[in-house]
């Protein structure tokens, strides 16, 4: 006859030469050592298979903490009967075992970036350097020692808005377009399911310098420019900026001298990297260049035209009032 336990009876049990069960009605006991070593457990079984789960040691677990460990884990009843909530406790127990071997085993955030500067960006971006500089200074420090999986949308704001509360918002845009590359890079190698960037805002306004006309603005611009009360020297400028993607200064100061055929090479004294590069130049680039040579008044010779906008101060003076990033959404705003 099944035994109802009392505190009483568990301190009464003493041990024999060999280990013993005792058991009440639905499969709670207690199973007590030759060593006196007492064991509450569930006895069950599932599609015919015996299943025993340890519910704790006496008298770490007492009888009250043990009945309620056993009441728990009878969702096997329910699963048995077909019932939603029913599950095999000691499945969901390993389970739980092989899902903390899996984030013991999983990517901490120095690994991923680790990861993410070889596979990703220096494969794929000269400036690598710059992306490994900005997470090594506040992502790294601040979660490191963490595991990826783990970091959540919240961290992400809490870092971001440190980085803006320290001065420095121009950093914070930064680190949120690195860590936010990072993170994409570990869901697309399956290491995340979800980016904890994701909802994530921009923690800082963009400055003037960060403003990018996308691909309907340009159109607008370009088909508007000739609305626009400037000169025809300033509207070739623009277009030749939209055409080239180089500076306004590195654009108005273009000399004959350094165009050969289609390509226009900007020497290292006037590039702001002090770095010369060579910039491919469209048909269309051409046309509003126009010829390289003009007519000599006095020798009536062609000569070199030398800078193409001769009033090169004046107009860059002018573009800076005419300022592009400040024009497109203008333009936006009155033909859309």
């Amino acid at each position: 006859m099944a035994q109802k336990f009392t505190d009483v009876f568990i301190r009464s049990l003493k041990p024999k030469v060999k280990e013993y069960t005792s058991r009440e009605k639905g499969g709670f006991g207690i199973r007590v050592m030759p060593s006196g070593r007492k064991v509450f457990f569930y006895l069950y079984r599932v599609d015919s298979q015996r299943r025993f789960l340890n519910l704790g040691e006496y008298p770490g677990v007492d009888l009250k903490e043990a009945r309620k460990k056993f009441e728990a884990a009878a969702q096997v009843k329910l699963l048995k009967d077909g019932l939603p909530g029913g599950a095999d406790p000691v499945q969901v127990k390993t389970d739980k075992s092989v899902e903390r071997e899996e984030h013991r085993k999983a990517h901490t955030v120095a690994e991923l970036i680790t990861d993410y500067i070889e596979k990703h960006a220096k494969p794929t971006k000269r400036s690598w350097h710059e992306d490994e500089r900005i997470l090594n200074k506040d992502a790294l420090i601040a979660w490191g020692h963490r595991k990826a999986v783990d970091i959540k949308k919240r961290d992400v704001v809490l870092l971001l808005e440190s980085i803006v509360e320290r001065g420095a918002p121009g950093s914070a845009n930064n680190n949120f377009k690195i860590i936010r590359k990072m993170f994409r890079f570990a869901v697309q190698r399956d290491i995340l399911e979800h980016s904890p960037c994701d909802g994530v805002v921009m923690p800082a306004p963009l400055n003037q310098g960060d403003r990018v006309l996308s691909e309907i603005e340009i159109n607008i611009l370009w088909n508007n420019l000739d609305n626009c009360q400037i000169s025809h020297e300033i509207k070739h400028a623009i277009r030749l900026i939209l055409l080239t993607g180089q500076r306004p200064g590195e654009v108005i100061g273009m000399h004959t001298d350094e165009i050969d055929g289609k390509w226009w090479t900007i020497p290292a004294e006037r590039s702001k990297n002090k770095k010369a590069h060579r910039v491919y130049l469209t048909d269309t680039a051409l046309d509003l260049i126009g010829p390289l040579k003009v007519l000599d008044d006095k020798t009536k010779k062609l000569k070199p035209k030398g800078f193409i906008f001769p009033s090169r101060i004046i107009l860059l003076r002018h573009m800076m009032l005419f300022n592009i990033s400040i024009l497109a959404p203008k333009a936006l705003q009155s033909h859309a």
